[in-house]
């Protein structure tokens, strides 16, 4: 089966970017407004989401999908400002798989895709404390 990557990300350049190496990986995408993730997951086999950790709905968003049985499986990859601390523990704590500094994601975009997709469960790269 094909790994498709879901991208919630609502700044342009940054999904771009994600898009881009993706498809450089032999990855598919599928761009996905954040809100409108629980549904397009309970619709949609998506291998993985990164998910912009920033976006207002963000933790709600995460709850709403570790909180369903259905869909709570799909590892999620969360990305934010390193300083923004308290963002990273309210993602993690409403279920986000592994919580990324947004400027570590960009500067490593491709190893993380690759690793993430690979092996969600032993994923390991740097994490906002």
């Amino acid at each position: 089966m094909a790994k498709v990557v879901g991208i919630a990300a609502e700044d342009l350049f940054f999904r771009a970017r994600i898009q881009e190496t993706a498809r450089q990986l032999g990855i598919s995408v599928r761009p996905v407004a954040p809100e409108q993730l629980p549904q397009t997951l309970s619709h949609e086999k998506l291998s993985v989401v990164v998910l912009d950790l920033n976006h207002p709905a963000a933790i709600e968003v995460l709850g709403a999908i570790k909180n369903n049985p259905a869909i709570s499986s799909v590892p999620i990859l969360g990305f934010v400002s390193h300083v923004d601390k308290e963002r990273a523990q309210a993602a993690r704590a409403a279920g986000c798989d592994f919580v990324v500094a947004r400027s570590h994601l960009s500067k490593r975009l491709a190893e993380v895709l690759r690793d993430f997709l690979k092996h969600p469960a032993k994923f390991n790269t740097c994490q906002v404390e």
